[in-house]
């Protein structure tokens, strides 16, 4: 049995991405003034999320 807490594997940097992502999936408007790592980001989430989709077909 533990006496501390685990570590949060969310960080603040990777929840605004995922805000980020679901306002992009909905406008996909602004990618073009995105940092590259913000673009980067977003690319990956969306990979990830055709992945999920196409499981639960």
């Amino acid at each position: 049995m533990s006496s501390e807490c685990p570590r949060t594997a969310i960080t603040a940097e990777s929840m605004a991405w995922l805000e980020m992502f679901a306002a992009w999936q909905v406008t996909r408007a602004g990618a073009g003034e995105m940092s590259a790592r913000d673009a980067d980001a977003m690319a990956v989430l969306e990979r990830e999320w055709e992945k999920v989709s196409n499981e639960e077909r």
